[in-house]
């Protein structure tokens, strides 16, 4: 295997979005728990090689084929240009593969890194997975975030929402639940699935516009979001078509 120079790729510089997860902290937590607890984002920094990262993105990212992904998407005299930048020492941002978003940034930086130092060459790459954790990891951030085991537990419901029922997480806290009664699994799927259909009716950018429209943002703040509003939003957009 052949080395990669840190300099190509500074872990400690790694540009914004991935800077994001590994190095910036989020008042009492780091910002990789940050993103995992109340994003839903795990972000891991992984090496793999330039044929590895181009493999991720056909078939993990894009779900497309080589010659959409690549052979009309990849500038050869970008990457003629990036590769000799390496090998005279510049520093590139990490790149990354968003499996949940289905979005990444570094093909040209993937294939220069193979032209300078060879098709075994492996450098470090942001993976973001869904996040899946258990209650008692999420009771360990909230404790931590407002550094009160008191407080943590009143946030948790806010928290863990995202991926249990309100009963779920008040029996798991031993606190009386007086809530509406659960709904019926199989038919909290189909009506999901009806108000997807919906939304594949129309353009994805034209509903994203609306969207943000409605909320008075840009369509790049609305990641900024918690669920909840987003799909508020979502409803009333389909609503006005």
């Amino acid at each position: 295997m052949s080395d990669v120079p840190s300099t190509v790729f500074d872990l400690q510089n790694p540009g914004n979005y991935v800077n994001e997860y590994i190095n910036e902290n989020v008042g009492r937590v780091s910002g990789h728990d940050y993103k995992y607890y109340e994003k839903g984002m795990d972000g891991r920094i992984t090496y793999m090689t330039c044929d590895e990262y181009i493999d991720k993105c056909i078939n993990d990212v894009f779900h497309s084929s080589y010659e959409s992904v690549v052979t009309n998407a990849v500038d050869d005299a970008k990457v003629h240009e990036y590769a000799k930048r390496m090998l005279m020492g510049d520093t590139f941002p990490v790149p990354y593969l968003n499996y949940v978003d289905e979005q990444q940034e570094g093909r040209h930086r993937a294939f220069a890194v193979k032209e300078a130092f060879g098709a075994d060459a492996e450098f470090p790459v942001l993976e973001v997975f869904k996040a899946e954790p258990s209650l008692p990891m999420i009771q360990n951030y909230c404790r931590t975030k407002t550094n009160n085991a008191g407080m943590g537990d009143m946030l948790m419901p806010e928290i863990a929402g995202r991926w249990y029922s309100q009963k779920t997480i008040y029996d798991y806290l031993g606190w009386p639940y007086e809530g509406p009664e659960e709904e019926d699994t199989e038919e909290l799927v189909k009506e999901e699935e009806l108000e997807l259909d919906n939304i594949d009716d129309l353009d994805d950018d034209i509903l994203l516009e609306d969207v943000a429209n409605i909320a008075g943002i840009s369509v790049d703040e609305l990641d900024d979001l918690d669920a909840a509003e987003f799909a508020r939003l979502v409803d009333k957009a389909l609503n006005n078509h």
